[in-house]
């Protein structure tokens, strides 16, 4: 490789900078377009403009209206909370009073309860204490009615027809006295009989009519008056729970509709609160509005009758000369103004031009300063490849400087070995092969054993 084939092609030659000559003014006559377009443009700036803060008005508006609706809903958030709070309050101690309630009805349910069993069986033992003198004394009774019929018979066989009147009498007082005790047992029955029904009457006053069947033995009435009792004790038992029952129910439902009638009355105070202050609010509204309104309605008509009156006064005084040159004037004063304003108009359209035009040059140059920075970047770049080309060729001469050394060297080593010379049609060998020669050389002079190595190096040089 030589030093022709690494150079680098010739640098082409840097083309003259073009001078721009920039200027402040326009460079160009304004158009009426183009003053048409920059107004067009300020029009639409003002508006966007005035529709932003449009928008940020109405986010003002907003923003009142959700802190206004969040305090709203958290004043009713609040009373509902305190009347749950108070309903919760109500059905607790209407729960504690119906306890309460429960735990009176069973107390008292059980105090009646022992009361009766108590009352019966005072009963039982009276019932059966009186059966017990009962049964003695009929027993009695009967067994005297067994010996008198028996010791009649008996008297009846042994004595004949001519007995005497005096046995007869004795046995006639005697069956007399035993029928006076039965009779009077029998009124003694009947009274106590009496003083029970009076006394079951006397018990069964709160509507229970007892009918009890004339008993024949003490043992019948025991029974009939027992049973009468118990039946009686029953259905007063009855009668007492179904009226506390009662008595529950009623309260009970007195209490839910009270507590109903206070929710109802909750919630009708909540609603006219919450219309009153509606219609409070909007009252307060409508009158600040009309208020506003006649202020400036009354504001207004002084102002207009003031001009109005200015206008009489400058009428009245002015005579019809002095108000045709007034008028003259007004017309010039006017046209100039309207001049003016034309003028003014216009100046600041082509100002509004020469902003833009120069807005846009200053883009221009910001854009070609960029480009210029690019520039001289790349240059940069580019002075340092060709100050690597410059080394690299610096070492490429260095490198064919030593193989040249290299390959004469090796052409005198061969020819010093094997006096070879090399011909003028033959081909300049590469230094290796020079290099190998030169070793097969040496090795076929010192007579050593050849080498496989070297047979093949041999055979692919020749």
């Amino acid at each position: 490789m030589s030093q022709e084939a690494v150079t680098s092609p010739p640098r082409p030659p840097r083309p003259p900078q073009q001078q721009r000559t920039m200027t402040l003014g326009p460079s160009a006559p304004i158009h009426d377009w183009e003053v048409e377009r920059v107004t067009l443009m300020q029009e639409c700036k003002d508006y966007r403009e005035r529709a932003e803060r449009l928008e940020k008005t109405i986010q003002q508006d907003r923003a009142t209206y959700d802190r206004n609706t969040s305090s709203l809903l958290r004043e009713v958030k609040m009373k509902e909370s305190l009347l749950e709070k108070r309903v919760q309050d109500v059905e607790r101690q209407l729960m504690e009073q119906i306890q309460d309630l429960q735990r009176q009805m069973v107390a008292q349910q059980q105090e009646h309860e022992d009361a009766l069993q108590e009352q019966k069986s005072r009963y039982e033992q009276t019932l059966a204490a009186e059966q017990k003198k009962h049964e003695r004394r009929l027993g009695a009774m009967q067994d005297r009615l067994r010996e008198a019929t028996t010791q009649q018979q008996q008297q009846q066989n042994v004595e004949s027809g001519s007995a005497t009147s005096e046995y007869h009498h004795h046995r006639h007082d005697e069956l007399e006295s035993l029928r006076q005790e039965l009779a009077r047992e029998r009124s003694l029955r009947t009274q106590e009989k009496r003083e029970w029904q009076l006394r079951l009457e006397h018990q069964s006053k709160s509507g229970t009519n007892t009918t009890v069947t004339s008993p024949t033995t003490p043992s019948s009435i025991a029974s009939a008056v027992e049973s009468s009792e118990l039946q009686r004790l029953r259905e007063l038992f009855f009668k007492e729970s179904q009226h506390q029952a009662m008595q529950h129910e009623a309260r009970v439902e007195n209490l839910r509709s009270e507590y109903e009638d206070l929710l109802k009355e909750a919630n009708n105070q909540l609603e006219t609160e919450r219309a009153v202050w509606k219609i409070e609010q909007q009252s307060a509204v409508e009158e600040a509005v009309r208020v506003e309104r006649e202020r400036m309605e009354a504001k207004m008509e002084e102002e207009r009758n003031e001009w109005r009156n200015k206008l009489l006064d400058a009428e009245t005084s002015m005579s019809k000369d002095a108000t045709a040159i007034q008028t003259h004037w007004q017309s010039k004063v006017k046209e100039a103004e309207s001049s003016k304003q034309t003028e003014l108009e216009r100046l600041k359209g082509e100002m509004q031009v020469v902003k833009d035009r120069l807005g846009k040059e200053i883009k221009r140059r910001k854009e070609m300063q960029a480009k210029l920075a690019v520039a001289h970047e790349n240059e940069q770049r580019l002075s340092k490849h060709k100050d690597r080309q410059l080394a690299l060729e610096r070492q490429l001469d260095l490198i064919q400087s030593d193989y040249q050394r290299a390959y004469h060297l090796a052409q005198n080593l061969l020819a010093m070995t094997c006096n070879y010379q090399r011909k003028e049609e033959e081909e300049e060998p590469l230094l290796a092969d020079l290099l190998l020669r030169s070793l097969y050389a040496c090795q076929t002079t010192t007579s050593s054993p050849p080498s496989p190595f070297m047979d093949h190096t041999t055979t692919f040089l020749f």
